[in-house]
């Protein structure tokens, strides 16, 4: 169990990284600083959900070990109600204050903007699945997050192939957001289909 935690918290960190190290071979570097700083601006969406985290692990471990699964789809729709609402205030004082920012740091890194909301919006859409990663760490589907995660490496690097050399720095955030996006949907159906919580 703690290695297949350990390879799925590490395909989190590949994740995290694969798109600059890719960006790194088709465009010149100065455009992965202006990437990495709309990024930055972006992960603050997910703040709040990291910390709610190690809260929700123990109560759905909880939950699931007691074979509660009315408590579990209350926590599962309480945790992803109050952190859509949180990261969506977040998401629009990102979205909304944008111009601003990009006027206190240096004009060169203003081309981030389509960068900020792709990936704002998908750390958004991470934020709204609430307590979903929880509940497939503690259940006896945990082995799926590891082939989920895999997969979602393979379609990160195929899709930054496909769209960095078209589109440079929105073309990985596009990547990004794609996979991401397929990832979530499939965690976010799989919870629903094994659980019968949406």
């Amino acid at each position: 169990y703690s290695f297949l935690i350990i390879i799925a918290g590490s395909i989190a960190t590949v994740l995290l990284d694969v798109d600059k190290v890719m960006l790194g071979y088709y465009i010149d570097i100065e455009q992965i600083a202006y990437y990495n700083v709309a990024v930055f601006i972006a992960t603050v969406i997910v703040v709040p959900q990291r910390s709610m985290h190690q809260i929700l692990m123990p109560l759905s471990a909880k939950y699931l070990n007691d074979k509660n699964y009315d408590a579990l789809e209350d926590l599962y729709k309480r945790s992803s109600l109050n952190l859509f609402i949180v990261g969506g205030f977040i998401f629009l004082l990102i979205i909304l204050n944008i111009n601003q920012l990009y006027f206190i740091i240096p004009e060169e890194f203003s081309g981030g903007l389509f960068v900020v909301f792709l990936v704002s919006i998908t750390k958004l859409y991470d934020t709204i699945l609430g307590s979903n990663n929880a509940i497939l760490f503690n259940s006896d589907y945990y082995r799926i997050v590891l082939v989920l995660g895999v997969v979602l490496v393979i379609l990160m690097v195929v899709l930054n192939i496909v769209f960095i050399p078209w589109l440079g720095i929105n073309g990985a955030a596009f990547a990004t957001f794609v996979a991401v996006f397929i990832y979530n949907s499939i965690k976010l159906y799989f919870v629903y289909n094994k659980f019968k919580i949406f």
